[in-house]
């Protein structure tokens, strides 16, 4: 009996973790973007999509780049040695 409540409590720990992990991974999209059809964008820095409209635009070495504030930007900038 106590194997069956311990291996009942593993299971529960682990899928809570798990379920944990996962929503760490998942990409949010704003509610407002979705409903309005607009074109979502990747920030490569913190990995959140933002609308097309609203992100910050950056050409860097010849391709266009988007982010969600200007702390990324410029966080970005300052990984790629500029």
């Amino acid at each position: 009996m106590r194997l069956i409540l311990v291996l009942g409590w593993i299971f529960v720990f682990v899928f809570i973790l798990m379920t944990f992990f996962l929503s760490l991974f998942k990409r949010k999209f704003p509610k407002d973007a979705i409903e309005k059809g607009s074109d979502m964008v990747l920030d490569e820095v913190c990995r959140v999509y933002v609308p097309k409209e609203r992100a910050k635009f950056l050409k860097f070495k010849g391709r266009d780049r988007y982010f969600c504030s200007r702390a990324c930007e410029e966080k970005f900038l300052a990984q790629a040695g500029k």
